[in-house]
């Protein structure tokens, strides 16, 4: 086996030879001698799995020369079912050639197997975002980001508990709206239009977690501008009465603040 990428899998004993077959050190991708585009690929951890490549019509003519409209895809099948201890849904040699017929039939239909397999998982994704409440995103936000600051997210995990999961925290994640982060700025304004940009900057950054994600596609605090949240963070000038000056300067020897020579 010191040309291990010219190896090629045997039409006969093809499950012993995916099993007696060792990593190199680099991903390879064994050809199967029996079913054309299949592939036994191995990592350099030994892993194991079936993938199939074919192409697809993606015009009905060529563009420009014979074959370009044609596009290349590699479909990922499954482990390798090596009889031990083998993963759910893994293949022997047998089940990945029998599969890999099914998809080329397929193909020859007119279908695209692989992009209609990334479609359902890219839906079955949605759908899980869709059952995604607030409060689970946030634990998620949390775990990842927050919990490495000095307290370790303690201060962000109260405000959020006190202000902002009490109201829109048991609903889902895409179910959020400018009017509820209104609804909550309201509410935290009260107490203080310092604490209320605080809670605002915190829910933005939620949502934006949210969207890297993919759970969400628009942060419904985005249409909001910080300046209308509570104060504008600008630091005031405080100027002194005459009447104050005087007793300032009248408290000063007795206040140890300054030395008197």
């Amino acid at each position: 086996m010191s040309t291990p990428t010219k190896l090629k899998i045997p039409a006969e004993r093809a499950d012993t030879f995916c099993k007696e077959i060792e990593p190199t050190g680099k991903t390879e991708r064994y050809p199967d001698s029996k079913a054309a585009g299949l592939r036994l690929r191995v990592t350099p951890q030994g892993a194991k799995s079936w993938v199939l490549d074919y192409k697809v019509k993606t015009a009905p003519v060529p563009i420009k020369r014979k074959g370009d409209n044609y596009t290349s895809r590699t479909m990922s099948l499954g482990p390798f079912n090596h009889g031990r201890t083998a993963p759910a849904g893994a293949l022997t040699a047998k089940q990945a050639r029998d599969l890999a017929a099914d998809i080329k039939a397929k193909v020859k239909r007119g279908e695209d197997p692989a992009a209609d397999k990334r479609r359902t998982e890219l839906e079955r994704i949605a759908k899980e975002a869709a059952r995604k409440r607030v409060r689970d995103v946030f634990e998620e936000w949390h775990a990842d980001d927050i919990s490495k600051r000095k307290d370790g997210g303690a201060e962000v995990r109260r405000m959020m508990t006190k202000d902002v999961l009490p109201i829109i925290g048991d609903l889902s994640i895409d179910e959020v709206r400018k009017l509820h982060i209104s609804t909550i700025n309201s509410a935290v304004k009260k107490r203080g239009s310092r604490i209320a940009n605080v809670v605002f900057s915190l829910m933005r950054q939620l949502f934006s977690y949210a969207i890297e994600r993919d759970y969400i596609e628009q942060n419904p605090t985005s249409g909001i501008k910080k300046s209308k949240v509570g104060s504008s963070g600008e630091i005031r000038e405080r100027v002194l009465s005459h009447k104050e000056i005087r007793e300032l300067f009248a408290r000063l020897p007795e206040s140890g603040l300054i030395g008197i020579n």
